[in-house]
């Protein structure tokens, strides 16, 4: 079983990984997400904006979330770059990948059209490799996780 995406296709993976593995649990023999050109960088308040927006009631309560991201959720965040980790930790027989290019030109414009909206600064090319290093450290402490660069 794989569940893979592109682009916002990978946020999608980020999302729904580990709701689908656990409803195939015990039914395949292999598991892989594999996420390709997004590392789930948003500008700082965004996504807490959301959740304010929508709701708890209505955002929180999905089914797609790990234990620990909707204690988050009621807690009022919304921790993205934890999401893959849960999955990596929920299921540590599960390949997860990553494909990303250190310095992707439109996951790097994405987040700087969302913080321009924010009036927060622009990532240069160079902090974007230096987050994405950062996260890929923190992401390779497990030993079901690989990057393809």
């Amino acid at each position: 079983l794989a569940v893979t995406g592109s682009s916002a296709g990978c946020g999608g993976v980020m999302f729904w990984a580990d709701y689908i593995f656990k409803q195939f649990e015990g039914r395949v023999s292999h598991k892989a997400a594999i996420c390709d050109s997004l590392m789930g960088f948003v500008p700082e308040g965004l996504l807490e904006d959301v959740l304010e927006e929508v709701g708890q009631e209505a955002l929180c309560t999905l089914p797609i979330w790990p234990e620990a991201i909707r204690e988050a959720c009621y807690a009022g965040q919304v921790p993205l770059e934890k999401l893959l980790p849960e999955v990596m930790a929920a299921h540590p027989d599960t390949a997860v990948v990553a494909i990303h290019g250190k310095a992707d030109p439109v996951c790097l414009h994405f987040y700087n059209v969302l913080a321009s909206d924010r009036n927060q600064g622009n990532w240069t090319e160079e902090q974007f490799v230096m987050r994405t290093n950062q996260r890929l450290s923190e992401w390779n402490a497990h030993p079901n996780f690989a990057s393809y660069l």
